[in-house]
């Protein structure tokens, strides 16, 4: 199916969903707008699917992809929004599980948090873009890991919430880690570490970090 160069707005709820079973979807090039809920959704094990080439503004969420694995979102632009990206699982997930969705290149402007990630894992977001972040660019609760690669930070925070929340960065350049006077982050070799050589990986419950590159 191909979902492609809609204007899509005012629904009561979400703008545009694929759930349960669907795959090789592509939603391309729409313009998605002023749908309270969520921009664009992938839910119920849709997979094999690519999200990309999308602008969503106005929405409490952007994009959701929940009990669905193996898609690719990029080059979209997300706006105005509460938060940018999901990457979530229920706590009995019922359809499948969120894991190996790939999403890079995306553009996110004006939100609390950037990117999401809720008791998930083996999820991807690389080269991302985030301006006007109030809250936190990368969010982890309930037991969430993400691997972050190919990006560069300006001062982005990373917050783990409730449950053991792993965040990995990888082929990201040298960067410096601020742990924010928390007990539970290694604090060693002047918080500077090259992502290139070895992989960043930190454990986060009720802590924040600030992730800077310097090179």
């Amino acid at each position: 199916m191909r979902i492609t160069n809609n204007l899509v707005y005012e629904n009561g709820g979400i703008g545009i969903i694929c759930s349960l079973d669907c795959y090789d979807i592509l939603t391309e090039n729409n313009r998605v707008y002023d749908n309270p809920k969520t921009g664009i959704m992938l839910f119920r094990h849709t997979h094999n699917s690519i999200v990309r080439n999308n602008t969503i503004s106005n929405s409490d969420r952007g994009i959701v992809i929940t009990e669905s694995p193996d898609n690719e979102v990029h080059n979209n632009v997300i706006y105005n929004v509460s938060n940018g990206i999901l990457l979530v699982h229920p706590t009995s997930p019922d359809d499948g599980f969120t894991t190996g969705n790939r999403v890079y290149n995306n553009t996110v402007i004006n939100a609390d948090n950037g990117i999401n990630v809720g008791n998930s894992n083996d999820n991807i977001p690389a080269n991302n873009t985030f301006q006007n972040i109030t809250s936190f660019e990368y969010s982890l609760e309930n037991g969430g890991e993400v691997i972050i690669e190919d990006q560069r930070f300006t001062n982005d925070k990373i917050s783990g919430k409730s449950g053991t929340n792993i965040a990995t960065i990888s082929n990201s350049g040298t960067i410096t880690v601020d742990n924010n006077d928390s007990e539970n982050v290694d604090d060693d070799d002047n918080n500077i570490y090259d992502t290139n050589g070895d992989s960043y990986i930190v454990e986060l419950s009720d802590e924040t970090i600030t992730i800077e590159s310097i090179n």
